[in-house]
């Protein structure tokens, strides 16, 4: 079986400060599960509408090795099973925390999920893609959003 392939550098750079340059957006923090799974912020205030209210203020990143691609990819390249439509929320909890343990492993500072047709888009002609999520590791961030979540301004959140 042939081992799935990273993004082109230059590719992988432009999503980089693509990411690095945008406002993200989240729910309220959970001080464990920031430590089992990571930071997870989505890339509208509309999209974290669908996890919950959104905190008032946006957040911004400074990720240096995000692995990036759609989630098909991103668990063959960690060596995890692709996540399927019945599993119940606590597998679901524990498959972004083996997420989190591998990528960290495999010396990821976070993982930015893309759509399959976008990240195909973005294979063939680099084009950026618009909508992501992502899933943080760092834990610069958590202590801050712990102690103030409401008064969290956009500053760098890794």
């Amino acid at each position: 079986m042939k081992k799935p392939e990273l993004l082109a550098e230059e590719i992988g750079r432009r999503v980089t400060k693509k990411i690095n340059q945008r406002e993200w957006w989240r729910t309220w923090v959970n001080k464990e599960a920031l430590q089992e799974r990571g930071l997870f912020l989505v890339s509208s205030f509309r999209y974290a509408e669908f996890y919950g209210r959104p905190l008032n203020n946006p957040f911004k990143v400074d990720l240096k090795n995000p692995l990036i691609g759609d989630e098909a990819f991103v668990m063959d390249f960690l060596g995890l099973s692709v996540p399927h439509e019945d599993m119940s929320g606590k597998e679901i909890l524990e498959m972004e925390a083996k997420k989190m343990s591998a990528g960290i492993a495999k010396g990821f500072d976070s993982i930015v999920i893309i759509s399959p047709n976008e990240f195909k888009k973005l294979k063939e002609s680099g084009r950026l893609p618009n909508g992501y999520e992502l899933q943080v590791f760092c834990s610069s961030a958590w202590n801050q959003l712990i102690r103030d979540p409401e008064g969290y301004e956009a500053k760098e959140a890794c």
